[in-house]
């Protein structure tokens, strides 16, 4: 259901890993995607949004739930997550 909601412009996440979002997002928005933890990638998630959700948007609120930063190379290829986490 995830992946259909995805082609149909939704993105949602159930019970995913946040690895497993960071590959979808890498794909949907063109980046890279590299954890500072890797605890980080165990985080899971429940969520969905609009189609329109910028990457910055998307990882604000993600990020704000499990205690992670997150910061975007010069060029705005490549994201680091980084902190504690779920842990």
């Amino acid at each position: 259901n995830d992946v259909l909601a995805l082609k149909a412009g939704e993105i949602r996440f159930t019970a995913m890993s946040l690895e497993r979002i960071a590959n979808i997002l890498e794909r949907k928005y063109q980046v890279t995607i590299s954890f500072g933890n890797d605890q980080l990638a165990n985080c899971v998630y429940s969520a969905a949004f609009d189609h329109t959700v910028t990457l910055d948007e998307l990882l604000q609120i993600l990020c704000s739930v499990n205690n992670i930063d997150y910061s975007f190379s010069t060029d705005g290829k490549t994201v680091l997550l980084s902190g504690i986490g779920c842990g």
